[in-house]
């Protein structure tokens, strides 16, 4: 595999420790908002004017419901931790939960076990039309290791600078992302601001949002917009009362504005849609 490292923090203008990554498809397609009875769900996404991305998540175990709402939070920190390597190790939950501004409670530790336990159990596949990508039943996180786990499963299988298998074994904490989701994430990484999306962290609509026109805005070299119809799609509201709707979309946009006044997303008359303008993270923060 060649050598990976996170996205130039010269184009975001944000160091490593400021950053959140994620796969392209999570941020296209994402995660339910609330808890599904469904063990599986198809997600599909328009990249371009005639291709598509579609992802399908599943639950391994059925019993085991699929990762919603705030588990996308937890989700892109292993993600970001991981993303050189492959794996996290890590001696305390602090290193989650400091990252987020959340306290070191038993009730956010036992919503991590929670949180983690539905991750694990989660397999992706990926297919992208038009295009050489193909990621068929990749779990993100292949293991996961805590202080209980019995001795002879305390393993990870990781692969070394020098491409050869190496076995560690971690003292507390370990997670290791699956090889062929791991290399879709380094193919595919979307950088995004560690500062907006924690004060999003338990808000699932406002995280899906806010990514999305960030990374639209990040990547657009012209005027564009998001049809209305698109930004239902991709939120997965059932909110029937569209007007309601609006508004709680334009408080996260205007969220957004608070931090970076500049930022040029906004919405058009009636529901046309959300209009998109190129923008960059400013320097100086």
């Amino acid at each position: 595999m060649r050598n990976l490292t996170l996205p130039d923090p010269r184009e975001t203008h944000l160091s490593r420790s400021e950053l959140l990554v994620q796969a392209k498809g999570l941020l296209l397609c994402t995660l339910p908002l609330r808890s599904t009875l469904a063990t599986r769900l198809h997600r599909r996404a328009r990249i371009g004017e005639s291709d598509e991305i579609l992802v399908t998540f599943a639950a391994v175990n059925p019993q085991i419901a699929l990762p919603f709402g705030a588990d996308r939070a937890l989700l892109a920190w292993i993600q970001t931790r991981a993303f050189r390597d492959g794996y996290i190790l890590f001696d305390t939950l602090n290193d989650f939960f400091s990252s987020f501004h959340l306290n070191s409670s038993g009730a956010n530790y036992e919503r991590f076990k929670q949180r983690l336990e539905r991750i694990a159990n989660l397999t992706i596949q990926v297919r992208v039309t038009g295009a050489d990508i193909d990621i068929t039943n990749a779990p993100p996180v292949e293991r996961a290791i805590f202080p209980d786990t019995p001795a002879n499963r305390r393993q990870l299988h990781v692969l070394g600078p020098d491409g050869r298998e190496q076995i560690l074994q971690p003292k507390r904490y370990g997670l290791q992302l699956s090889r062929s989701f791991h290399r879709y994430l380094c193919e595919s990484p979307i950088p995004l601001p560690l500062e907006l999306l924690r004060c999003f962290h338990d808000k699932p609509m406002a995280w899906d949002l806010a990514s999305l026109t960030l990374w639209r805005c990040f990547v657009a070299s012209q005027a564009s917009f998001i049809p209305w119809r698109s930004l239902v799609e991709h939120l997965g509201s059932h909110d029937r009362d569209r007007k309601q709707l609006k508004r709680t979309m334009n408080r996260i946009i205007d969220r957004i504005r608070l931090s970076y006044p500049s930022f040029p997303a906004r919405f058009l008359p009636r529901y046309q849609g959300l209009e998109i303008q190129p923008w960059r993270l400013p320097a100086d923060r």
